[in-house]
């Protein structure tokens, strides 16, 4: 921010500064006092733009993360802020780094080797990391610029070789396709893809597009891609390392104490051998595998460090000696991973160059110009190589008072001592309350946005900008006032992306070959494959479905709908129908019946719900805004869509009942707060009801918190509460003296009675059994329930699907979580010991999960001996309660640093400093069941590790299989709805709505169910069903599928088809063509003719043409399409006649009213047919809206005069005869084809009128026709 930073620059302290650092370019050293905190940011922010950038390097990755924050939201986009975040990994490991950390990192590699002005932020720790050379790195930038010439072949290997994976549709970042044409990117850091579209080896176009939509979003001039990898090898590179590497390993077999064993095991060399023969045919085969960093040495000569990158730029380096002594920490860190290797025999003698030494780094630090900067004074230096230090004097703002009209008048001071005070607020509408409040006030006051902000002495200047704290610099005139100051709490900014996913489940899975799959008609088959197939000339492309007995169907692709994804049990494959058989009609006339029994259940409780009564609240008070200002984080804005549903619910006079689906961590507890504060502030009592003691107490810990400040009561009725403060709670709840009780079961007691219940909060509801689920009926029948959980059961969810219950879902991340890295793998003792000491050693915890109390405390023992280190706990839930709850609460005091458990673990325990999670056994866990348990670990803002760990040698079976490919699969954060529904596939349907159903469901389907379920529901509600549009048949005589090397994903295809299948409207099927051509290039001429049938079905429909066919006409030896009327909608005579005769000799004169119009042609190429085909159904469509005008004047009462003129088009060619006909006819279909675009969308609800009338008129009361 310019105008903010130009006040400190202006300064005499600010210009001793730069001339004690010296000039730019050449070595030198300066030193910088007095600055703490946000004032280190304003400073740094000052300095980047008096340099044009900078690199900054501090003692730790906090540090660095918070000053990243500040200075981005004080330079306000004038410099952009890059940070090479700590990998939090020491060398040699076999892990990968999250791909946003990598994308952090690559990003400012590539700023630096590029020199794009911005500043660099960076912990000590991450310079100790050796990169490749800087200009190599530059150089392995791909650059992509609209009309250049590019072989985009060569261009797919090349990123293939900079980290980029090839697939068939580009959804995350680091993955590159190539199709059609088309040259799809998404670099590593971008929120954005970048398109290219080829014609030949010319790049015609480029553009940006959304990774969700897969549409093309804006253009591009040039496009830089960086490599996905921070290590990108050229061929020689790979041959040259891998030559050295082999050299080492033979140099290794002549190590004296590599060659011990005990004969019985293998050798230690061999052991190395194994592991680096294993690395050699990854980086033959692949070029590049996980952590292949540790060979760096091998590949090139020449160490560098990042701020080898930073050449010729300011470093400023905060507070040396702690960043020092972070670089010696990480050294000796380095060294002991090293030695531990090679005892194992895990790593090369003598490759120690995955990382530099503290020595090294200080060496290229002392090369630069740069400036040390500390709180706190430096020790003073005497004789000539003292170094100039400037103190600068800044100071944090310190108001007595927490009342906003009595900061205000503390400001108003510093105003009218002639301070240039900005009033930072962190949102817009803490902004607009601040403004409000200085107005109230009579404090002169101006709201200006960041970017314009212009601060002048004497002046109060309101913005938005998410600084952590204020600062007050005296010589500078300045005063940043935040949140901080005025509020109490800063609001952390972040932004969001909206989440694509509703409430609704359309389809379960995408279709591969193998799945097993349901045809409304014929039952369970296989479905084998999608084939282009020709028949009496034409090629369409049909989906191949096995039955029983060699039964084979060919669907085609225009009717994939009536395909379902089969999910039904668990323990065996379903058996196939047989065609032509009565075994399917059985089967669906059981399910049938089945299906209205429940049905009937389930409208009669949606029907209680209804009738019964609850107390309906207010609009939300004062207290309330004040409440959720206080939250400490910007609302996600699904969770804000949860808070809103909720509140609404609230506001009625019926009970909610609500389901509030969202992930580990993701404010969920947010949404129950605000809705028990709705309730307090209106009277009325809430229940909070968690499945234990410990989440009990850790619920209350946070409603205590939250409400502090308001004047209302917040209790604990749980084992922890005492036998004398219970008695007490218990007649404070009676009384109506208690607003908001947090408990476990005991809730349920009957000794506890509410004076005024409104609210019930049940969280993790699948935790309860049968007995506390009866209770919970009997407390819900007249008060507001709101159910949390991170995974619904599938119960739970099938009932919020087809109506019985509402549904919200939270699937936004919050601030600073990074996915939990998880790994499948053997169970190895190394891996344990490694994964546990990591954890110790950055003073965080770990949880041990093994779910066999009988074995437990022998697993404790044996886990003692492998990390004598560490403080190890043993929990499970056999235990006496009070020894549990000690054992739990030792462990959240941090005095155990492993607790070995089982399960009770997983029911919503929030521990932040657990950041570590070792399964033991993991292939007996139910996939939700490993969803909810690592869910345990990733809750702050460091990595979290999830080591879901099964005996060597042991055969999973497929299920198990399953479940822990799904639980890797889905390691992005927002994944609990998806793992839902992947558990609901794995072990089938199976009891969701009762044991009886089972057999129901897994006869037909659960999908099929499903629907058919949703249908009894609607019926049984007495909501009309959806109105069937008219079927269109179309026969043409062109080719009109998708290619395979048009499309050549067959689930990408797929989801091609039932695109096409939806559109339901000519604009559909325009915006499909657009569609297709931005994502896949130019469409060949079978798709064209694909998406003009589209086209043609829904123009028909408008027009109530039924069919149209290929015949042939005898006597001319024409070829004819004849388009049918749908029964009992057809034109009158006369109408049919006038437009057939705009057509001249194309179209035959009809006879009668219910003849077909037929189109005449000859040797046409399809995209001619298709033309006269819309121009035709154009007119037919305006020929409807027409008469039904005509029809509409009559009723008015008009008089037939208007009614005709009404009707009648303007140029009407009725009667016109003569040689100039097809000249005609080919005038009125421009003219058609210009009224198609203009006609809008709502024309399909213009014509209905008409045709009911005509449908009335067909026939009077005795079936005669009219």
């Amino acid at each position: 921010m310019p105008h903010l930073t130009g006040l400190l620059r202006s300064t005499r302290e600010f210009e001793d500064l730069l001339a004690a650092a010296g000039p730019s370019g050449r070595a030198g050293l300066a030193r910088l006092t007095g600055l703490s905190g946000t004032q280190k940011a304003y400073a740094l922010a000052a300095l980047a733009e008096a340099e044009g950038g900078l690199v900054l390097m501090t003692f730790n990755q906090q540090e660095a993360d918070r000053l990243a924050a500040d200075m981005a939201a004080i330079l306000g986009g004038s410099l952009k802020v890059y940070e090479f975040p700590f990998k939090d990994l020491l060398p040699y490991e076999e892990a990968s780094a999250p791909s946003d950390l990598v994308a952090k990192r690559i990003e400012a590699m590539s700023g630096l080797s590029r020199k794009q002005p911005g500043v660099y932020v960076l912990a000590a720790r991450s310079a100790s990391y050796r990169l490749m050379p800087p200009a190599r790195f530059e150089m392995s930038h791909i650059v992509l610029r609209q009309g250049a010439e590019l072989d985009p072949i060569a261009a797919v290997k090349s990123l293939a070789r900079l980290g980029y994976e090839r697939t068939d549709r580009c959804e995350g970042e680091g993955q590159v396709s190539f199709k059609g044409g088309v040259l799809d990117i998404i670099p590593a850091g971008s929120d954005t893809g970048v398109r290219a579209e080829f014609f030949g080896d010319d790049i015609e176009s480029l553009r940006r597009f959304d990774p969700d939509t897969q549409r093309s979003v804006g253009k591009m001039e040039t496009a830089v891609i960086p490599p996905a990898r921070e290590m990108c090898l050229s061929e020689d590179d790979l041959k040259g390392g891998m030559a050295g590497i082999s050299e080492a390993l033979e140099e290794a077999s002549r190590k004296e104490y590599l060659s011990e064993g005990d004969g019985a095991k293998e050798s230690l060399y061999e052991r190395l051998a194994k592991r680096v023969e294993s690395h050699l045919e990854k980086l033959a085969g692949f070029g590049a595998f996980d952590n292949d960093e540790q060979y760096i040495g091998y590949f090139f000569k020449r160490p560098y460090s990042i701020l080898d990158y930073a050449e010729g730029m300011l470093l400023v380096v905060d507070e040396p000696d702690r960043a020092h002594n972070s670089l010696v920490g990480f050294d000796r860190d380095a060294s002991e991973a090293y030695v531990s290797f090679a005892e194992q025999g895990l790593v090369l003698p003598g490759n120690m160059g995955a990382h530099l030494g503290a020595g090294y780094v200080d060496l290229v630090s002392q090369s630069m110009r740069r400036i040390e900067m500390s709180a706190a004074p430096f020790r003073e230096e005497e004789g000539p190589s003292a170094v100039p230090e400037i103190m600068m004097s800044m100071r944090e703002p310190s108001f007595k008072s927490s009342d906003l009209a009595d900061l205000i008048k503390e400001v108003d001071k510093l105003r009218r001592k002639g301070f240039a005070v900005v009033a930072a607020a962190s949102t817009e509408d803490r902004a607009a309350r601040l403004y409000a409040a200085f107005l109230d006030a009579g404090s002169p006051v101006q709201k200006q946005p960041w970017e314009d902000l212009e601060p002048a002495a004497g002046t109060v200047k309101v913005s938005v900008a998410g600084m952590s704290s204020g600062f007050i610099s005296n010589s500078a005139k300045l005063a940043v006032l935040t949140d901080n100051e005025f509020f109490g709490t800063a609001k952390k900014k972040k932004s969001y992306k909206q989440i694509a996913e509703g409430a609704k489940i359309s389809s379960y899975r995408d279709l591969t070959p193998g799945d097993y799959v349901v045809h409304v008609n014929h039952g369970i088959g296989r479905y084998l494959d999608m084939r282009p197939m020709e028949a009496l000339g034409v090629t369409r492309d049909y989906l191949v479905v096995q039955y029983a007995g060699d039964g084979m169907i060919y669907v085609p692709t225009d009717q994939v709908a009536m395909l379902q994804k089969y999910i039904g049990g668990e323990d065996a494959s379903p058996k196939l129908n047989k065609l032509g058989g009565t075994e399917w009609v059985k089967a669906r006339r059981r399910a049938g019946k089945a299906v209205r029994e429940i049905a009937e259940e389930l409208v009669r409780l949606y029907a209680a719900r209804l009738a019964a009564k609850a107390y309906a609240c207010g609009p939300d008070s004062p207290w309330q805004a004040d409440f959720e200002d206080k939250f400490p984080y910007d609302e996600t804005p699904d969770q804000l869509e949860a808070v809103n549903a909720v509140k609404w619910d609230l506001e009625q006079d019926h009970p909610m009942e609500r389901l509030v689906c969202g992930d580990v961590g993701f404010g969920k507890t947010e949404v129950a707060l605000r809705a028990a504060f709705k309730m307090a502030a209106e009277g009325k009592q809430s229940a909070v009801l968690a499945p234990t003691t410990i989440l009990s107490y850790q619920h209350y810990n946070t409603f205590k918190e939250r409400f502090e400040g308001f004047p209302m009561r917040v209790e604990l009725l749980s084992r922890l509460t005492k036998p004398e403060d219970e008695k007490l709670i218990l007649k404070d709840v009676a009384n109506g003296m208690v607003d908001v009780v947090v408990g476990t079961h005991r809730l349920l007691s009957k000794d506890v009675k509410f004076k005024d219940l409104g609210l019930l909060v049940i969280d993790e509801e699948q935790r309860f059994g049968v007995e506390q689920k009866e209770k919970l009926k009997e407390m819900r029948t007249d008060v507001h329930v709101l159910t949390l959980t991170a995974t619904p059961i599938p119960r739970t969810m099938h009932m919020s699907m087809v109506g019985a219950r509402d549904m919200s879902l939270i699937g936004t991340p919050p601030e600073n979580r990074f996915p939990v890295r998880t790994y499948v793998t053997e169970y190895d003792d190394r891996m344990v010991r490694e994964a546990i000491l990591r954890e110790i050693d950055r003073g965080g915890q770990v949880f041990y999960v093994h779910n066999r109390v009988r074995s437990i405390n022998h697993v404790a023992e044996e886990l003692a001996g492998l990390v004598p280190e560490a403080r190890i706990g043993v929990a499970h839930g056999q235990m006496n309660e009070d020894r549990l709850e000690g054992i739990i609460m030792s462990f959240l005091r941090h005095d155990f640093d492993v607790l070995v458990c089982t399960t009770i673990i997983e029911a919503g325990m929030d521990m932040p400093n657990v950041n570590t999670l070792i399964v033991n056994d993991a292939e007996r866990f139910g996939l939700a069941q490993l969803y909810q348990l690592r869910g345990r670990v990733g809750r702050s803002n460091r990595v979290a590790y999830a080591y879901l760990t099964y005996k060597r040698d042991n055969v999973l079976s497929e299920a198990a299989d399953k479940r822990l490919a799904a639980i890797r699969e889905f390691s992005t954060l927002g994944s609990g709805y998806k793992i839902a529904m992947r558990d609901l596939e794995i072990r089938g349907a199976g009891n969701l709505l009762g044991r009886e159903q089972s057999g129901n469901i897994t006869s037909v389907g659960f999908e099929m169910y499903s629907s058919m379920l949703e249908e009894a529901v609607r019926e049984l509600k007495g909501a009309k069903p959806p109105e069937e549009k008219l079927a269109v048949s179309i026969d043409m005589p062109f080719d009109a599928y998708i290619p395979s090397s048009y499309i050549s994903d067959q689930s990408e295809k797929i989801e091609a088809y039932r695109k096409i299948n939806a559109a339901s409207t000519p604009e559909e099927a325009v915006e499909l063509a657009e569609e297709f051509t931005d994502r896949f290039g130019r469409m060949p001429a079978e798709v064209s003719n694909l998406i003009a049938v589209v086209e043609l079905k829904a123009m028909a429909r408008l027009a109530n043409i039924c069919s149209l066919s290929l015949e042939n006409d005898d006597y001319s030896g024409m070829q004819v399409v004849a388009l049918r009327f749908a029964p009992r909608m057809q034109l009158p005579l006369d109408e049919s006649i006038r437009v057939a005769r705009l057509f001249g000799n194309r179209i035959l004169i009809p006879r009668t009213a219910t003849a077909p119009l037929m189109v005449r042609y000859k040797d046409l190429e399809p995209a001619a047919l298709i033309d006269i085909l819309r121009s035709l159904l154009a007119q037919l469509r305006d020929s409807y809206l027409r008469l039904s005008a005509f029809m509409d004047e009559l009723e008015a009462g008009h008089g037939l005069g208007e009614a005709i003129r009404a009707a009648t088009p303007e140029g009407a060619l009725v009667g016109r005869k003569g040689p100039e006909k097809e000249k005609e006819g080919r005038a009125g279909k421009a003219t058609v084809v210009r009224g198609a675009k203009e006609t809008p969308k709502t024309s399909g609800s213009a014509k209905a009128p008409y045709n009911k009338r005509l449908r009335l008129a067909s026939e009077d009361k005795d079936g005669k026709k009219d």
